[in-house]
């Protein structure tokens, strides 16, 4: 068994590349939706699973998969649990690859708002503070789509394709606060 940090953007992409060279069984990840992109991204082309550890802020893939957010809780799953595999549909954008989904207009600037500094000191209410930005910000779009083969032009803030029931906040407990 061998561990790795990642440092920066592509650091998952180049690790998995790696690990699945080299023939592993499995690749576990600690961290949030952003890093098992990353980390899919390498693993694409193979038949290696992924074990999601979460460790993010908002932690949607593991949410909607009923994983706990504990670490301890979540390996217990794994060692204890009915290691049952699930096949999860991955979307393609401009040669990106994407788990949880992707976004234009006001959704993605609250999501590149959301710096890791703040998201380290205050967790997902990081994403409250850059939407309040966001809006000031944000212009409606004509966004272009194709959707089964039929051509859409829709006028709005946001244009979101998401592979999840949600985009995070069901997690919240507000009796914790």
């Amino acid at each position: 068994m061998e561990a790795s940090i990642t440092h920066k953007s592509g650091d998952a992409i180049k690790l998995a590349k790696a690990a699945v060279k080299v023939g592993i069984d499995a690749l576990a990840v600690y961290g949030g939706d952003g890093t098992l992109a990353e980390a899919i991204s390498g693993l694409i082309g193979s038949k290696i699973p992924l074990v999601i550890l979460p460790g993010g802020s908002a932690n949607v893939m593991a949410n909607e998969l009923g994983i706990p957010y504990d670490l301890k809780e979540a390996c217990t799953l794994m060692s204890h649990g009915s290691r049952e595999m699930k096949t999860i549909d991955i979307g393609q954008f401009n040669k990106r690859y994407f788990l949880v989904g992707i976004s234009l207009g006001f959704e993605a600037d609250v999501v590149k708002g959301a710096d890791r500094q703040t998201k380290n000191k205050i967790g997902i209410f990081a994403y409250f503070l850059s939407a309040a930005r966001a809006l000031k910000i944000t212009k409606r779009a004509v966004y272009h789509l194709k959707i089964d083969g039929q051509e859409h032009e829709v006028k709005g803030l946001i244009c979101l394709i998401t592979n999840t029931g949600n985009l995070g906040f069901s997690s919240i407990s507000f009796d914790s606060i």
